[in-house]
């Protein structure tokens, strides 16, 4: 902070000023804002010398042409970039489709990624020749673009046309456009990029959706883009892999001739002679010690108690099933029939009941199509 310059800082607050003002009159919206503030702050320094008076940082010379194409060379170095590489085009990647589904569900429209890719993939081969930044889709070129009206390829189009005509003849006149006027528009245009009212309705819908989006911001905001975003990732993943490892049991009990969740109503009673269960969510290594522990521990229950003879588990929620639940799937099955309690399945998919009957040698009579079957089966067991 203390290497401010007040004067840029001016400068930029004033640009800021007046491109709001420009948007916020129905009769200035037609004139570009962007490009006002660009000519008259560039005349201004220029004529009164203030990158020299007020040491206003401008872009200086850019060489004028384009340069001529050369082919990529490959040596022993350029394989030690590979990880480089990986990183820089999975974060371009990301940051391209996030910008494009951020802007294209403003204009209620769908993006193809297979098309975003491979536009990317082609416009970084043809710029390799002409030794370029690897491109991606911008966040804050692409806000820049929005606030200025742009909503076909065509704008696309004529800009590159105008890039092209500025770089073989018209750079001199960037010499003196001061940074902070390139601020200015960046800043005025991103701020609408802040969608307060998207938060709210995922904080409401989701909390773990809200957290991963305040990790977005506030990573973008303090690391950049690219690091922001590999945070936000990271952070999703392990959110992720957290909710699938809490195994969400529901105690299921009978009102009138239907199954239904005990909490969710306290006429539903317990079932009588059976134990029944609703489990939603894969089964896998992650979450399989707390899924063996509970039904271990209203197994143990049962038996002491004598209450009920059978546990039925309603898998229509299980989705997937990975080998270490399989193997501890066969050892409750072991476990619960030295106690003397049976355990069913009921609308287990198919392909898990094969593999758990082919692999582990559990009776066919142990899984049940339908919730309804195997209460029948339990309870007739019971007698």
């Amino acid at each position: 902070i203390y290497l401010t310059n007040l004067w840029e800082v001016l400068i930029a607050s004033v640009s800021i000023f007046i491109l709001a003002t420009l948007k916020s009159f129905k009769k200035l919206k037609l004139l570009p804002g962007a490009l006002v503030v660009t000519v008259f702050g560039t005349l201004i320094v220029w004529g009164f010398k203030l990158e020299q008076r007020w040491d206003i940082k401008v872009v200086g010379h850019i060489p004028t042409g384009i340069p001529k194409p050369i082919f990529p060379s490959f040596d022993a170095k350029s394989f030690e970039l590979f990880p480089t590489i990986v990183i820089i085009s999975v974060v371009a990647i990301i940051e391209a489709i996030s910008v494009g589904k951020t802007f294209a569900s403003r204009a209620n429209l769908t993006i193809n990624a297979n098309q975003e890719l491979l536009a990317l993939g082609l416009g970084n081969l043809f710029g390799s020749f002409f030794i370029t930044f690897p491109a991606t889709g911008s966040f804050t070129r692409t806000a820049v673009n929005a606030s200025v009206g742009c909503k076909t390829p065509i704008a696309n189009f004529v800009q590159a046309i105008l890039i092209l005509l500025t770089i073989m003849f018209l750079t001199p006149l960037f010499k003196y456009l001061p940074y902070s006027i390139l601020a200015a528009i960046v800043l005025s245009a991103v701020v609408n990029l802040f969608d307060y009212q998207g938060f709210i309705f995922i904080w409401k819908t989701k909390k773990r959706d809200a957290i991963v989006w305040l990790s977005a911001f506030i990573g973008t905001l303090l690391l950049g883009i690219e690091l922001g975003i590999t945070v936000s990732i990271l952070i999703s993943v392990l959110l992720v892999i957290l909710s699938y490892s809490l195994v969400e049991f529901k105690t299921l009990g009978i009102k009138d001739n239907m199954f239904l969740e005990i909490e969710d109503d306290l006429e539903v009673l317990p079932a009588p002679g059976v134990n029944l269960l609703r489990i939603d969510g894969p089964l896998f290594f992650g979450n399989t010690e707390a899924f063996k522990s509970k039904i271990q521990s209203i197994g143990h229950q049962l038996s002491a108690s004598y209450a009920a003879s059978a546990i039925i588990i309603d898998a229509r929620g299980i989705n997937e099933i990975d080998s270490t639940a399989y193997k501890s799937i066969q050892q409750l099955f072991v476990s619960l029939s030295l106690k003397g309690v049976s355990l069913f399945f009921a609308s287990l998919h198919e392909s898990n009941v094969r593999t758990l009957i082919s692999a582990f040698n559990i009776r066919r009579e142990c899984f049940f199509q339908s919730l309804d079957e195997a209460y029948v089966a339990a309870v007739a067991l019971s007698k």
